[in-house]
């Protein structure tokens, strides 16, 4: 589990909470709870918050009290806890937690708002009392607090490959694929930005009609991502744009001649993609993604003698992939 936005405990005065030691009447408070449906409710939160401290107890109908905030959410496998404690008078701290499962997650921000609520609280949740008429057996000394799991890296690393289509040089569009790793600072940002490192193949050869008015082109391109930030829509569907810049080589080579002549030039773009992620479990996903391509440089290819148009780089290279992705767990 992975902590983060400073110290594990608020600070009292800034929230307008009671201190230790003053007064010892119950803080009121209220909770908004949002997660998935499979994922824990509000109420093991709230007794999670119960069993570590005596000094809180839930707001009545139109009563001011201490508002905390939970959300839970499910990204790549992981669960991301979002705790917001909100004063009687506005003032507010955040708290986050990361894990693997919902009830570790909620469990975690139980304990973070009952320190932020009374410093005193237990680190460990009170035993449940015997039921009546039980034999009470002496309590074995407790085992000093687990330390909070941590995520596996620092960062989240993925491997993607996409089959793809893009206009490379008009009139015909290519086909190909493109392969890339992608890297994730989540301990800390799991919402981005992420950078990524690929390569790419396209031709015009590949289900085309080999028109002999054309010629026959080949791009072989290197590229960098970088997407600032991944917005979740659901628990597993996320949009995330990227910007890309590409460096390699286009091939362009006559057909429908008896000695085709072939001609290789340097290729630079920058585009955009805009991702659709949707997450399939065990850390598999399925990823389209709409794009576009700017040349650096313009290219044109003739064919025959004289010499006539056969093909030239747009302006701007519309295109689109589709394929699977994996994240390492």
């Amino acid at each position: 589990m992975a902590f983060s936005g400073g110290s594990a405990l608020v600070q009292l005065v800034a929230l307008g909470l009671p201190a230790a030691g003053g007064v010892e009447a119950p803080i009121p408070i209220r909770i908004v709870f949002d997660a998935p449906e499979d994922c824990s409710t509000e109420e093991a939160f709230y007794q999670g918050v119960r069993s570590r401290t005596d000094r809180v107890r839930r707001a009545e109908a139109g009563e001011t009290g201490t508002e905390l905030g939970v959300r839970v959410s499910k990204t790549s496998g992981k669960v991301h806890g979002e705790l917001d404690l909100i004063g009687e008078h506005g003032e507010s701290d955040r708290r986050v937690v990361d894990g693997e499962t919902c009830s570790e997650v909620v469990e975690a921000l139980s304990l973070t708002a009952a320190l932020a609520l009374d410093p005193a609280a237990r680190v460990s949740p009170a035993p449940a009392a015997p039921a009546q008429g039980a034999t009470t057996q002496p309590a074995p000394c407790p085992p000093p607090p687990p330390l909070p799991p941590a995520y596996p890296n620092s960062f989240e690393l993925g491997l993607h490959a996409r089959l793809a289509l893009a206009k490379v040089v008009t009139p015909e569009w290519s086909f190909g694929g493109m392969v890339f790793a992608s890297l994730r600072p989540v301990a800390w940002l799991p919402n981005g930005p992420s950078f990524g490192f690929g390569v790419g193949y396209l031709s015009n050869a590949v289900g085309s009609s080999s028109d002999e008015e054309n010629p026959a082109t080949r791009l072989s391109t290197m590229m960098l991502r970088a997407c600032p930030w991944r917005w979740g829509v659901t628990s597993s569907l996320f949009i995330e744009p990227c910007v890309i810049g590409k460096g390699g080589w286009l091939e362009a080579e006559g057909r429908g001649l008896s000695n085709p002549d072939t001609v290789q030039r340097s290729w630079w773009s920058l585009g955009a993609e805009a991702v659709l992620e949707l997450t399939l479990g065990r850390g598999f996903s399925l990823a389209l993604a709409p794009s576009f391509d700017v040349p650096l440089v313009e290219r044109r290819f003739t064919m025959g003698e004289p010499p006539e148009p056969a093909g030239e780089t747009p302006a701007v290279s519309p295109g689109a992939s589709l394929g699977i992705g994996y994240y390492f767990q």
